[in-house]
């Protein structure tokens, strides 16, 4: 799954930086609902005993992502952490090469950060409505 959602990702990016072929940032926002594994609330809240393995998977799903991105040619990424209190990706795992945005709750909440520089938009852990 992860691999198909990389190539996904690569393929979205790859087309607008075929486009430009300059500059090129990709705004990635991450849930925890969506995220490989995760089937309960309670494995996304920080109270539950498995939060901190799902914590974990949704950093490294958000790297896939970011990898994606950095193959297809992105020259910046900017992450937001759009999952409860945002205080979710653990920092000691992301990418380096990214800056995350923890800003909630900020005036775009899951968006925050957001603005028309960017060239390609990512969403990685959303959930279907309930």
């Amino acid at each position: 799954m992860r691999v198909v959602r990389v190539f996904v990702i690569a393929l979205l990016v790859a087309g607008v930086a075929n486009a430009q072929k300059q500059k090129l940032k990709v705004y990635i926002s991450a849930d925890m609902e969506g995220i490989g594994g995760v089937i309960t609330d309670v494995q996304a809240d920080p109270k539950g005993h498995e939060y901190e393995k799902f914590r974990r998977l949704m950093t490294e799903e958000v790297n896939a992502a970011i990898a994606g991105a950095y193959d297809a040619g992105a020259t910046e990424v900017l992450v937001n952490d759009g999952h409860g209190d945002s205080q979710n990706i653990d920092l000691e795992l992301l990418d380096k090469r990214t800056r995350l945005v923890r800003a909630y709750p900020g005036p775009l909440l899951m968006m925050d950060g957001i603005d028309p520089s960017f060239d390609a938009v990512v969403f990685v852990g959303y959930h279907a409505g309930e």
